[in-house]
């Protein structure tokens, strides 16, 4: 969350960071921050107010590919976990019908690796 103090005093909030535990950022008059921990209910008195203008950021998460071993096996492949299995599935464009087991996925990857004639 970006926010603004648009007033002519000092603003100060205190917030929850899940890594770093309570912070406190001081805004002069004027001053912008962008800090991804604050919430609306930090910042929603001052915004009330008219002292605080608020812009959402988007935080764009990068999710890493699914990677099968080497030499994929049904053995290996139940080892990995079912989550994973249909994120990979859902990156290479494979189907899978609705009601379908580890073991049905699972074949259907191998049965996608196959060389096609």
């Amino acid at each position: 969350m970006k926010v603004t103090n648009i007033s002519k005093r000092l603003i100060v909030l205190n917030y929850k960071d899940d890594k770093e535990g309570f912070k406190t950022l001081s805004l002069g008059a004027g001053e912008s921050a962008e800090v991804e921990a604050l919430q609306d209910g930090d910042v929603a008195f001052y915004v009330k107010k008219g002292s605080i203008e608020v812009e959402k950021v988007e935080v764009k998460k990068t999710v890493e590919p699914v990677v099968l071993p080497a030499e994929p096996t049904e053995e290996n492949l139940t080892a990995m976990t079912v989550k994973d299995l249909r994120r990979y599935c859902k990156e290479n464009e494979i189907k899978i019908p609705k009601n379908t087991d580890e073991a049905g996925v699972v074949t259907l990857i191998l049965n996608s690796l196959e060389p096609k004639e």
